[in-house]
Parts: C-alpha cells; structure tokens; sequence
C-alpha cells in the first residue's frame, strides 16, 4: 500500500487477484475503487513500457519513488515491475523472471529473484527483503542498476547483537524502512525484531533481549513526531509503535486491530493511518494511532468487483 498525496490515492495491492487498484482518498469527488494495473492474469515480461492492464500476476510489495514512479514485486514473475500512473505504462526494472538467488554485484535484470517481501527506497538506490533467501538487498539507481547484498548470511539462525550486516543472520526479513540519514530498519518474522542497517553494521536490534516483542512483525513505516522517531509496523495481532532511540529502545504501545495486517500507509503529515486486513478483506482509516480503524474500502470477501464503484462495495484481496 503507498499514498500519492497530491493525486489523492492510495494504490492497493490485490495479489489474489493479480491487480493494483487505486483508492481515491476521500476529498470532493468521493471515495472510488479504480484498477490501475494489472488484467487478472499472469505476467508475461520482460515488459518495456507496455499498457499498465498488462498481466502482472501476483503483485507483492510496493514503494513509490519521488518523481511518482510505482515500484512493485510480482511474486509469480519473480521480477520487479515499475509502474508511470500518469502514463499508464509498465516496465520490468529487475529480475530474470526466473526463481532463484541473487548475486551480489550482478545488473538488476540479470538477477534472479523469489519471494520479496518488503520495498523502501531513496536517492541511492531501491531497498528489498528477500525473505526466501534471509537476505536484504539494495538496487542502485546507477547505471546498470547493480544489485549489492546489505544484510543478512543467507541462514536461518538468529542474530541479536550488533555485528556485521552482512554476517547477521536475519531467518526471515520481512518490511524495510530507511530514516533517510543512513539508518535501513529491517522487521524480521522469525526473530520477532526489528534490525537497524548502517553502514555495513547491524547497529542495534529491537526485541530480542531488550524488550517483549510483538510476533512476527511485518510491514512497516517511520516518521517523526516531537523529535521521536517511531515505527510503525503490523503483527500477528495487530498493529505496534515503537521508539527507535538506540540508548533506550522501548515499545510506546501495541493496539489490537486484528489479524492479517500486510499493509500499512500513514500520510505525510503523519496524522492518518490506513492499514489493510487480508483477514477481512478490507481497508481501514484511523487518526487515532492507539485505536482500531473504520472500514473505507472493501465488502469483505475475496472476488474482485466493483470497479469505479463506491469503495465500501467493491471485494478485495
């Protein structure tokens, strides 16, 4: 899930359904479902500027770059797409379409991907959880777009000191989000942590033996608020906020919104969350951080209908 502000949506992954649909945040024309991307059917790259109702497949994680650019994984095309919603075209950025395991220093459509599960991005590069292969991976918007592996050992054991990054081991590393100073915050399922990346180190872990930990957290996003930085991530049951001050990380609270929350969005202003229930099938609004949401798009079951229709009707997921 990411917001785009300025055009007042918020683009939704259905990955059942193998579509990207677009919410329209509420303001004068009403809340609408439209499909953005995708046909329903499977992928069929590589693609180069192709109609974004191309087959895309099963669309996984999704970041959205400064210049509007809509980056996506495609987890039955094992490669990474990039979406222009003004132009309404699709391009293979990443990936053989091939499953396999990345190599670190090889272009990007020359490496072999499966299962990514979380993307972030800044002006260096294009940062991705490789959760199949217990890896954290950056694509660098340079020339060539080299692959170079951050984090993670590639085994499944449990890092919970600092260490190297590349010689942690992180079992299962799920969302990522960077402060924008150098500091890459990296949720880990199997761990039930949160790992912070700079500069080649793993400079401090979340969990683990410093405070009780929510299991399996997931997606995740960051901010600041009365010069706090917090995250804010899903778990198995709901969704937490946790300070990242690394003298004294703490967790502030954790609110049970309910299982099955894979996607998170909270706006620029950091004052309104969406997050999505897969559990449900639906997307839920709050401004209150410590409560559960209301419902704003989705009617509770799997199919897709609804298209350019009222968003509390249309199925989702």
């Amino acid at each position: 899930m990411y917001g785009d502000d300025t055009f007042h949506q918020l683009y939704l992954l259905d990955k059942d359904n193998h579509y990207i649909v677009a919410y329209t945040l509420p303001h004068e024309s009403g809340p609408k479902i439209n499909t953005v991307a995708g046909s329903g059917g499977n992928y069929a790259g590589p693609y180069t500027n192709v109609d974004a109702l191309s087959g895309i497949g099963s669309p996984g994680c999704m970041w959205q770059d400064f210049n509007g650019m809509i980056y996506f994984y495609t987890f039955s095309g094992n490669s990474i797409l990039k979406f222009d919603p003004v132009n309404e075209k699709i391009s293979t950025f990443a990936g053989t379409g091939r499953e396999g395991t990345p190599v670190d220093g090889t272009s990007a459509l020359s490496t072999s991907f499966y299962s990514l599960s979380g993307f972030w991005g800044d002006s260096t590069g294009l940062y991705a959880t490789d959760i199949f292969h217990c890896l954290v991976l950056k694509i660098s918007w340079a020339d060539g777009n080299p692959v170079s592996i951050i984090a993670g050992g590639g085994n499944t054991t449990v890092t919970k000191t600092a260490t190297t990054s590349t010689a942690a081991s992180l079992p299962s590393p799920y969302g990522v989000w960077g402060d924008g100073s150098g500091t890459i915050y990296v949720t880990d399922q199997t761990a039930c942590a949160i790992y912070a990346v700079n500069n080649g180190e793993i400079v401090f872990v979340l969990g683990g033996d410093f405070i009780t930990f929510p299991n399996q957290p997931s997606s995740v996003v960051g901010g600041v608020i009365d010069k706090t930085q917090f995250l804010i991530f899903g778990y198995s049951d709901g969704i937490a906020l946790v300070s990242t001050d690394p003298s004294k990380p703490q967790l502030l609270t954790i609110s049970d919104y309910g299982s099955g929350i894979e996607q998170i969005y909270v706006s620029s202003d950091l004052t309104t969350m969406y997050y999505a229930r897969s559990s449900t099938n639906q997307i839920f609004k709050t401004t209150n951080f410590s409560q559960p949401g209301v419902v704003v798009a989705g009617y509770g079951d799997e199919l897709y209908y609804g298209d350019g229709g009222d968003a509390t009707l249309a199925s989702l997921f």
